[in-house]
């Protein structure tokens, strides 16, 4: 005759058991998932994205590691690309792509940036000036936004998506809302740091009249 077994084996049999259906039944829940289309849909559309981001972020790599155009007087003047985030995930880049190029100001410059992307020069162009910029600040002064043009940068996105190979982000989500909110952001983060600069200005002016204590 076994022995019998105590509370805490008796409990530990049973949760033994329950775990074992539990995963079963997770088991049996993952398989449905395989005849669900929206589930797969949604995992084909995920993935998809993931390779287009990476593609994305690939050419913002080369961009900015294009060699700086150096001018006669010797000063340097590199490519800086980065993703314009109020726009959302894929099309943060595609706009910081266009923005970039405003870097690339020579013939030289801009064959290169366009033989990395698959836009042609024009395109960039007109697109980096339909697209604008907004207000910034530097070296203790706000310089104002430069207006683009919504509309016009609308009608080229679909052209620059399908360049640059993309599928699962489409123009038609960058709307006249973000492109806004991108402009006021800018700004009042200009005014901000502007305002910042000028109190501490006062502060070091009255820097003399602060005691530090022990």
């Amino acid at each position: 005759m076994g022995k019998e077994l105590n509370f805490q084996e008796k409990l530990a049999e049973k949760v033994r058991i329950a775990q074992e259906e539990k995963k079963k039944l997770q088991e049996e829940a993952l398989l449905e998932l395989l005849d669900n289309e929206k589930f797969i849909e949604a995992q084909r559309s995920t993935m998809a994205k993931e390779k287009e981001l990476e593609h994305l972020n690939n050419i913002i790599f080369q961009l900015n590691s294009l060699a700086p155009f150096v001018a006669k007087d010797g000063r340097k003047f590199k490519i800086n690309v980065f993703p314009i985030n109020v726009f959302g995930m894929g099309h943060a880049q595609v706009l910081g792509i266009i923005a970039g190029s405003r870097g690339a100001f020579t013939d030289e410059k801009i064959l290169e940036y366009s033989a990395i992307t698959g836009i042609n020069p024009v395109e960039l162009i007109e697109a980096r000036d339909a697209l604008g910029s907004p207000a910034y600040y530097k070296d203790g002064e706000v310089f104002p936004a430069q207006e683009g043009n919504f509309e016009k940068l609308s009608a080229l996105l679909d052209s620059i998506y399908l360049k640059l190979g993309l599928n699962e982000f489409k123009a038609k989500d960058v709307t006249r809302d973000k492109y806004r909110l991108w402009f006021t952001l800018a700004e009042n983060k200009a005014i901000k740091q502007y305002q910042e600069n000028k109190e501490l200005e006062k502060l070091e002016e009255k820097g003399g009249d602060f005691v530090l204590e022990d």
